[in-house]
């Protein structure tokens, strides 16, 4: 369960989709069903909100990562070769994912890969961005990893 904007509420489950909710009033628990985000063919692990209101991005134990205008999948992109873990915007150029093949691939905001990130040795579990230059990976490997540079 992630929060995809400050609006909004993105849950990934194991029944291979994500569902965005409305939060109306967090101080009364009230929430409601905006989308749901169906598509991939396993589990999916992280939601992002991209762009604006109604863009997502969804990544999967099925390998894909997926971009959505609204309950519409617009494009899957492949370029990991086992489970995407984890994803984040970078500002002003994209996003990253993070995946279980032990890389980190940036990608621009339309989902062209712009850059595979080499260095850790098992699972990569989590990625954020600092900067648009500056990006941290963790791993199974028990490492932390600083990724300096530009696309």
């Amino acid at each position: 369960m992630t929060t995809a904007n400050e609006e909004e509420l993105a849950v990934s489950s194991w029944d291979h989709s994500s569902t965005i909710y409305t939060i109306h009033n967090t101080a009364q628990n009230i929430l409601s069903k905006k989308c749901n985000l169906q598509g991939h063919t396993a589990p999916v692990w992280a939601t992002l909100a991209y762009r604006s209101r109604n863009h997502y991005i969804t990544a999967s134990a099925d390998k894909s990562i997926k971009i959505w205008n609204g309950e519409k999948c617009t494009k899957t992109v492949m370029g990991h070769t086992d489970v995407v873990r984890s994803l984040c915007k970078v500002p002003t150029i994209g996003f990253l994912s993070a995946s279980n093949d032990n890389s980190v691939i940036l990608w621009d905001e339309h989902g062209n890969q712009l850059t595979t990130l080499i260095g850790h040795t098992a699972f990569v579990y989590q990625v954020a961005a600092l900067t648009p230059q500056t990006w941290f990976s963790v791993g199974e490997d028990r490492s932390l990893r600083i990724w300096r540079g530009t696309a």
